[in-house]
């Protein structure tokens, strides 16, 4: 009976090991990659038309990526600081492209969750 359940055991873990298809944990899933001046005020004026004051936001960090065998441009990852009616939230992580920009969320679940698997295959690179 004992041999049964640590057999359970092991089969439950080893399913729930199993790597997101959306994003591997193990590995970095982009390489840091030289942006022009241009892509990255893009990228940063797009992050800024999702904010609610984006005048008070304040960005640290900023680098691009691309992701090998991707056929899009640079994605500009870093991390932002926006001011709510509370103060300010610390740093959030974003990822901007060309076709998309989106803002880490600390909620859990659902598109949230989504959002920043996304933010972490595009702006995870070796040495970070």
């Amino acid at each position: 009976m004992r041999l049964l359940i640590v057999g359970g055991l092991c089969l439950g873990l080893a399913a729930c090991a199993t790597s997101d298809p959306i994003v591997d944990q193990g590995q970095p899933q982009a390489q840091r990659v030289q942006a022009d001046q241009a892509t990255i005020d893009a990228a940063l004026q797009s992050v800024k038309s999702k904010l609610k004051n984006p005048d008070e936001a304040k960005f640290s960090g900023v680098y691009a990526t691309e992701v090998p065998g991707s056929s899009g441009g640079p994605v500009v990852c870093g991390l932002v600081d926006i001011k709510t009616r509370h103060g300010y939230t610390g740093d959030l992580r974003f990822a901007s492209s060309d076709n998309v920009t989106v803002i880490e969320d600390k909620k859990a679940g659902g598109r949230t969750a989504l959002n920043n698997d996304v933010i972490r295959k595009l702006c995870s690179v070796a040495g970070s």
